[in-house]
């Protein structure tokens, strides 16, 4: 039996949010070490999506090179990523752990598909130079067009042809070209946006369409497909190229010609003014996410912790978990001590204890961690009732060192929560008063390599590429 995505969307809890986003120069400000606009999505993300949406990342790079970027950026881990330009799909099982391939994707995409006719023709022009072996994909042929002294009207009259050979010769293939030199000869079925119409419809079967929207970002014309999925709204990033651009203005000219069958009044698609995840924030706000967000957590508040309530706590505490995790992500590591409550320890990953509340935090929590170069944030922080009014928060704690990512020296943490206002807690706060944290304990150890994501994604690129 295939493993697939369903899982993850079967998951507990109704997802509220989804956003599905591009990568390079889209979530990620490449040239930027600072990564300050990602940093800033980090932290909203974690405080006020976290706890009941979906993160997918779409990018057109293989695993091999997804693998290189998330050593080169403080980036989250999704819980859905589609990889290789939408021909290859993975998932976190819940309760965490490493991704792993959607089988039922890739069984869909064989419908049609001849990889050796696509090299065939393809070899025929000689101004499509291949691109590195393990951008070669399964279902995913990969180019560079070399222009030369040839105009755009030459380059579009090649793909034309090339698409127009495939054609011809009864090839399932659909031809991806972006960023004014990459073409990717694709499974017909295939594409960011396929792909991402395949996990909508699994939704929409199991009757957990998110009600609060699905947000999809991008900056080139491979996202392009993402924003003609029915039922999204989208960011096309300031940054975004010319191609990319070039169809927000043409789905802009049809929407006030009233062509789309769409509202004037409320446009689908927004350019933003800020580059890369700056943009995706300012399109969070605009389209009204963030205050969802904010009502929702006010209701699950409302609903889960006033006093005599006989909801379920785990929604609104996983909130008040984020929340004071989420200085976390700014580098801040003595944020969470801070709050410890009188006699709260802390195990070092050097198996030291250390007692913390009374004042011994303080000086911790004065200057945010420098720690590689400044750049520290919680990844896959997973939240569980241990007991009446205390919670468990599991996370991943990693820093940059030397401006990439350390994944020799990332920290597994548990924190021992307790969330003052919770029902069920002996310390519940009268007339429903939004929850507080108290940190109980704090467990910090060393998160072995072979734990990683990092290493997950290299072996599996290895392993696909080696069955091509």
């Amino acid at each position: 039996m295939l493993a697939d995505v369903s899982i993850v969307l079967k998951g507990p809890g109704h997802p509220r949010f989804m956003l599905v986003s591009d990568l390079d120069h889209t979530m990620v400000q490449n040239k930027d070490p600072t990564h300050e606009r990602l940093l800033q999505f980090n932290r909203l993300w974690t405080t006020h999506f976290a706890p009941d949406s979906l993160l997918v990342f779409s990018t057109g790079r293989s695993p091999n090179l997804f693998a290189e970027l998330w050593d080169e950026a403080p980036l989250l881990t999704p819980d859905i990523l589609i990889c290789s330009v939408g021909t290859e799909l993975f998932y976190r099982p819940p309760g965490g752990g490493p991704l792993v391939p959607d089988g039922s994707w890739e069984a869909e995409l064989d419908k049609g598909w001849d990889r050796a006719a696509v090299l065939d023709i393809v070899a025929r022009r000689p101004r499509l130079r291949p691109q590195p072996n393990s951008e070669q994909r399964r279902h995913k042929l990969s180019f560079h067009l070399e222009a030369g002294n040839v105009g755009e009207e030459d380059a579009a009259m090649l793909l034309e042809g090339l698409r127009s050979d495939l054609a011809a010769a009864g090839v399932a293939a659909k031809v991806v070209y972006s960023g004014g030199i990459d073409v990717d000869v694709l499974a017909q079925g295939a594409g960011k946006g396929k792909a991402l119409e395949f996990l909508l419809a699994q939704l929409r079967g199991l009757d957990r369409w998110p009600p609060s929207g699905v947000q999809v970002n991008g900056d080139s014309g491979n996202d392009a497909e993402l924003f003609t999925v029915p039922g999204v709204r989208g960011c096309v990033v300031a940054n975004a190229h010319k191609e990319l651009l070039e169809f927000y203005h043409q789905q802009q000219a049809q929407q006030a010609a009233g062509e789309d069958g769409g509202s004037k009044h409320a446009p689908r698609i927004v350019l933003a003014t800020q580059p890369c995840a700056g943009g995706i924030v300012e399109a969070l706000t605009a389209f009204g996410s963030i205050s969802d967000a904010q009502a929702a957590a006010a209701l699950a508040s409302s609903d889960e912790i006033g006093a005599g309530s006989s909801g379920r706590p785990e929604a609104a505490a996983a909130r008040a978990a984020a929340v004071a995790l989420a200085p976390l992500q700014g580098g801040d590591t003595g944020a969470l001590e801070a709050a410890a409550e009188a006699g709260a320890t802390r195990a070092t990953a050097e198996g030291g204890l250390v007692a913390l509340g009374g004042g011994a935090a303080t000086a911790a929590a004065e200057e945010p961690s420098q720690a590689g170069g400044g750049i520290t944030w919680a990844d896959a922080v997973a939240v569980r009732e241990v007991g009446p009014g205390l919670f468990l928060a599991n996370y991943q704690l990693w820093s940059f060192k030397e401006g990439s990512r350390d994944s020799g020296g990332a920290l597994a943490c548990s924190a021992l929560l307790r969330v003052v206002g919770v029902n069920g807690s002996r310390d519940d706060a009268e007339g429903g008063e939004a929850a507080a944290v108290k940190l109980v304990h704090l467990h910090e150890g060393p998160l072995g390599y072979d734990l990683t994501a990092t290493k997950a994604f290299r072996d599996l690129a290895v392993s696909q590429a080696a069955t091509e």
